[in-house]
């Protein structure tokens, strides 16, 4: 990711999950939304929380966000499946064209995974490609950092001995846990349909072998 990217990640994407997990928080546990008198108190608390949850996008390996997201330790992204059935059979694209794609399906995922790459980098100027490309990498990284963020309300919830309190804790760390299974979700589709138009825009060349 670059860094014009990263930047557009965090303003359209972390900078938001960041402020409305800080503004859940003061809704749980004082039980209203902040007035707008008192919004610049609590902005500079979603800044931090916002740039605490950038730097750790540069922290958390990017093996791991992809461990998360696709619920895989090993041949995780579907590049590493690009010349299976499970692609091949897309009618959104004429994988005949592909005119070795039947010797590719049988490589190794890394292999496969390899060669999705290669295609993946001949067309990154593709619109169609690139706004894929961005979509995944923004909603891995949302997924990442609300995991995250539903681990830090885990300390959270031993601080509160009273159901009372225990309460809106638990609120907080499973609204969070839920919008982090979404966005991994659709970090999930957005990667699928990556891989869809990267071969798909391969095939508008026409019948080609793909070089090993």
């Amino acid at each position: 990711m670059d860094m014009s990217q990263r930047t557009k990640v965090v303003a359209q994407y972390l900078l938001p999950v960041s402020c409305g997990y800080f503004v859940l928080a003061v809704f749980l546990f004082k039980g209203t939304v902040p007035a707008a008198d008192d919004l610049l108190k609590y902005l500079g608390g979603a800044a931090g929380l916002t740039l605490v949850a950038s730097l750790a996008q540069d922290i958390v390996p990017r093996s791991f966000k992809e461990a998360l997201v696709f619920a895989k330790i090993k041949d995780r992204l579907p590049g590493h499946r690009a010349f299976s059935d499970r692609f091949r059979k897309s009618d959104r694209f004429h994988s005949s064209r592909i005119t070795n794609i039947e010797e590719l399906s049988r490589l190794p995922g890394a292999d496969q995974q390899r060669l999705f790459y290669s295609l993946y980098r001949s067309h990154s100027a593709d619109p169609r490609v690139e706004h894929y490309s961005f979509r995944y990498l923004a909603w891995r990284d949302c997924c990442s950092t609300l995991f995250l963020l539903t681990i830090v309300s885990i300390p959270v919830l031993g601080g509160y001995p009273t159901f009372t309190q225990l309460l809106p804790a638990s609120k907080l760390a499973m609204s969070s846990l839920a919008a982090c299974a979404a966005t991994a979700m659709a970090a999930r589709q957005t990667a699928n349909e990556l891989v869809v138009l990267v071969l798909a825009a391969e095939t508008e060349k026409g019948s080609h072998d793909v070089p090993k």
